[in-house]
């Protein structure tokens, strides 16, 4: 196990704030876009949405009418992984807290 599930297991375990690096993954289909350079894609909510499920998610947000919740979406020629990590920020960090 590696990418995202592997930083939020050890986040639960530790209950530290684990830092995210370059890792990228879609948060729909859990593709891994690390080292991609393909195009496309947005932010839902708080989602990165890959090329391949920014289509969908376009769809049901009209459908829907929750077009607001598009934060932020991928320019022309960007990597969707350039992009999420662009959008997430330096110092990104997974962290778990437990309440008892």
């Amino acid at each position: 196990m590696g990418g995202m599930d592997a930083l939020w297991n050890r986040a639960a375990e530790t209950g530290e704030a684990i830092p995210v690096g370059r890792v990228v993954e879609c948060d729909w289909c859990g593709v891994d876009f690390t080292t991609s350079d393909r195009s496309g894609g947005l932010i839902f909510g708080s989602y990165a949405t890959c090329p391949d499920c920014a289509p969908r998610v376009l769809a049901d947000a009209e459908k829907y009418g929750e077009q607001a919740h598009i934060r932020a979406r991928c320019a022309e020629g960007q990597s969707f992984a350039d992009f999420v990590r662009a959008y997430r920020g330096p110092g990104a960090t997974i962290r778990i807290r437990r309440v008892d």
